[in-house]
């Protein structure tokens, strides 16, 4: 090649480099999931069936949870004989407490302590709590 071709192809190969390197699409992009979720799983005496769900004429159960700055983040309800719920929370640490209750809302059993927890985003943390027979009115 000579010289002459050599400058008309930097000419012509410079700019479309140049024009490359400054794109900002991403080749691929990258999402992160900045929620955790809590799945809290139930038992009463022990057992998940819903005769027991029918014999403490529990309608559902209630989650509330807590931020450990004291904020709160909510309280959480599903049917007692799902025996199992989720909840999607932003990370952070956090207590929480269930209580089953009547279709009137009205308290069924004391109140049982979740563990408290840290979620970091992207988690799945599971945590089995149960209502013994000394927590029924």
């Amino acid at each position: 090649m000579t010289r002459r071709g050599l400058g008309s192809l930097l000419c012509v190969g410079l700019p479309l480099i140049a024009a490359s390197l400054s794109d900002p699409s991403p080749a691929a992009v990258f999402v992160t999931q900045t929620t955790g979720t809590l799945i809290v799983d139930w038992t009463i005496q022990g057992r998940a069936d819903l005769a027991d769900c029918r014999l403490a004429n529990a309608e559902a159960v209630q989650i509330h949870v807590v931020g450990s700055n004291g904020a709160d983040a909510g309280t959480y309800e599903q049917s007692c004989a799902a025996f199992e719920t989720s909840i999607v929370l932003e990370p952070g640490t956090y207590s929480a407490t269930a209580l089953l209750v009547d279709v009137a809302r009205v308290p069924r059993s004391t109140t049982v302590t979740i563990i408290p927890f840290s979620l970091f985003g992207n988690d799945v943390i599971r945590t089995p709590i149960d209502f013994p027979a000394t927590s029924f009115f």
